[in-house]
């Protein structure tokens, strides 16, 4: 069933194809099932854009009179305080699976939700996953703007831009708890923005494409076409090398 929406989705029939794989993930398929665990971002609901008021989208900035780009302050707290929601949880997680492989019907907001190629990995590799959420909040403890290093640490941000982006847009109450007493300004939580400029690109997340089982290889040719690079398990602690790096003996938050 998942061969047949991969060649319904390289004919263009997205439609057929999305049926295709909803019927391979109800019958267990794990890379189905993964492919819609595929983090994003929320859309704010209609009229209850939060900091729409100090901040219009659709006006164009002057690149040459505008500082360079970085998260506004309440979008750094809201971030924040999801990468550290996430690492709780995550860890929870942890404590319980173990060693145990992940399964078509486990259920979980981190693990459960990685692509399906680090379902069998062990408890130490999990371990390091979760420490990327960590560490990119120990980013912005230090004023600066979260900055993966790694592919773990591409999918802990895409995890927690999704969370922010769910919680400013459901939990308004919540968000200004949060924020409470840093004033709003223009860009204020524009996780679309966030999600252009926090990566070098989302080569990542082709990894719940399950048109593009393999490319996770660096020999797969479309891999060397598209210079990805390694993005097994194995591979997704390998710091990239235009980055500077973490301190190797930093122990671990959780």
């Amino acid at each position: 069933m998942r061969l047949r929406g991969v060649i319904s989705q390289r004919r263009g029939q997205n439609d057929e194809a999305h049926d295709w794989y909803v019927r391979a993930a109800e019958g267990g398929d794990a890379v189905a099932i993964a492919f819609f665990n595929a983090p994003g971002i929320y859309p704010p609901q209609d009229g209850h854009e939060i900091g729409s008021e100090t901040w219009d989208p659709d006006v164009e900035w002057d690149e040459e009179d505008e500082e360079p780009w970085r998260m506004t302050p309440r979008t750094s707290r809201i971030l924040s305080c999801n990468l550290a929601i996430l690492a709780d949880m995550a860890h929870a997680e942890l404590d319980e699976l173990g060693d145990q492989p992940i399964s078509p019907n486990s259920f979980g907001i981190f693990f459960a939700c990685l692509p399906a190629s680090t379902w069998g990995q062990p408890r130490p590799w999990r371990r390091r996953a979760l420490r990327a959420l960590d560490d990119l909040n120990e980013d912005i403890a230090l004023g600066h703007s979260p900055e993966p290093r790694c592919a773990a640490e591409e999918l802990a941000l895409h995890f927690a831009l999704q969370s922010a982006s769910a919680m400013t847009r459901d939990e308004p109450d919540l968000v200004a708890e949060f924020t409470q007493g840093i004033p709003e300004q223009r860009g204020d939580f524009n996780w679309s923005v966030c999600s252009d400029l926090l990566f070098q690109d989302h080569d990542a997340l082709l990894l719940y494409n399950p048109m593009m089982q393999g490319l996770e290889h660096p020999d797969n040719s479309l891999n060397r076409d598209m210079d990805i690079g390694d993005l097994r398990p194995e591979g997704w602690f390998k710091e990239f090398g235009n980055v500077s790096p973490r301190d190797p003996t930093r122990g671990f938050v959780h």
